[in-house]
């Protein structure tokens, strides 16, 4: 953020937004006074379930519809799909909300075939992610560690920083953190950064946490190797065989 110029105000509450001095608008926090061209608020959405209320629609307990793997409601001709509606999550094993455009695309293609007479299945999400900040990509997948022990897990972590690609050609740092269940093994979840391949290695393990893989398995992953993509051992490798010493 510093090297494009952006400086970051962690923990600041912002107070008021009013007409600026030199710029349009000045936002007052707790930790200073900001003035710029654009005020933009980010802070998270949430279903809007009036009209399913209203229907007599059940409502889940993070206050989507409730839905079941065919995206059907607690009645039985109507459907939903998207942000309005519920996800099995597959690692944590309870019913999320989480608004992404893919995740609604297959819901909604699992509705339109229910529905029109071609029955299948919306089997889970394991909540992956991805952003680019500059020209970092960033990626997560699986339980944090706080989300891991909500769900019962005694989570243990470790962050491994390694190349994205065979040194001798380059170094592209990227950084890795592994979840894992002390007791199994089992991964719970990842987050990933780097120059390059952050997205490619997060998009590997979402299918280790989709058949429920644990560190052992996952430390000896047949993956595609080359000197350009990666080293012989990958950071998949590495940071899984870190993180299993641990257990």
């Amino acid at each position: 953020l510093k090297a494009n110029g952006v400086e970051f105000v962690g923990g600041a509450s912002a107070r008021a937004i009013e007409k600026g001095k030199s710029a349009p608008l000045r936002v007052l926090t707790d930790r200073g006074d900001y003035e710029g061209d654009l005020v933009l608020l980010a802070i998270g959405v949430r279903p809007d379930a009036g009209l399913a209320r209203a229907t007599g629609l059940k409502i889940g307990s993070t206050g989507a519809i409730a839905v079941n793997f065919s995206q059907q409601t607690s009645i039985a001709n109507i459907y939903a799909a998207g942000d309005c509606c519920e996800s099995f999550h597959r690692v944590s094993r309870r019913w999320v909300n989480v608004p992404l455009g893919d995740i609604a695309n297959k819901q909604g293609r699992v509705a339109g075939r229910n529905i029109g007479g071609k029955p299948m299945t919306f089997d889970g999400i394991v909540g992956a992610q991805s952003f680019r900040l500059f020209s970092l990509q960033c990626a997560a997948t699986g339980l944090s560690e706080k989300e891991a022990v909500d769900a019962g897990f005694s989570p243990v972590s470790n962050i491994t920083w390694g190349s994205a690609m065979a040194p001798a050609l380059g170094m592209r740092k990227i950084g890795l953190k592994l979840t894992a269940d002390r007791s199994t093994g089992k991964l719970l979840g990842a987050q990933a950064v780097g120059a390059a391949g952050a997205v490619g290695r997060i998009n590997a393990l979402s299918v280790a946490l989709w058949a429920g893989m644990d560190l052992d398995q996952i430390g000896y992953l047949d993956l595609a190797y080359s000197p350009p993509y990666s080293p012989s051992w990958d950071i998949i490798h590495n940071a899984a065989q870190a993180l299993g010493r641990l257990l």
